[in-house]
């Protein structure tokens, strides 16, 4: 039988970008989190996000601080949401930019003669 090992869970709020703090680097959670409190332990080099008792998300611990550690499902996700709340402008298809403006010109003898 394996030994009972106890493994504290600390509290984080999950960003709206989808992102957790934790021991100095930063983990991804699923979007549809953002904005709600999650408890994140560490154990055995393992990262477990957790909604009341249910695992949300999971990654390997970060080899140094600083680090960022991202599930690619989770950032497909956050772009596809990001994409949807993003409405164009009514005159989106109206912008256009040209460059067939004339800029004007000034002889190079004009400043020769206030030179001289």
């Amino acid at each position: 039988m394996r030994p009972y090992h106890f493994v504290d869970p600390v509290t984080r709020v999950v960003s709206y970008e989808s992102m957790i703090r934790f021991e100095g680097s930063t983990y991804s959670v699923p979007p549809c989190h953002a904005g709600k409190t999650v408890h994140v332990a560490a154990d055995a080099g393992q990262i477990a996000v957790r909604v009341d008792d249910v695992v949300v998300a999971e990654h390997r611990q970060a080899a140094e601080k600083g680090a960022c550690v991202v599930n690619d499902e989770h950032l497909a996700e956050l772009w596809k949401l990001s994409q949807a709340q993003t409405p164009l402008p009514d005159d989106a298809k109206r912008w256009s930019i040209t460059f067939d403006q004339s800029v004007a010109t000034t002889p190079l003898a004009t400043f020769e003669e206030v030179a001289i």
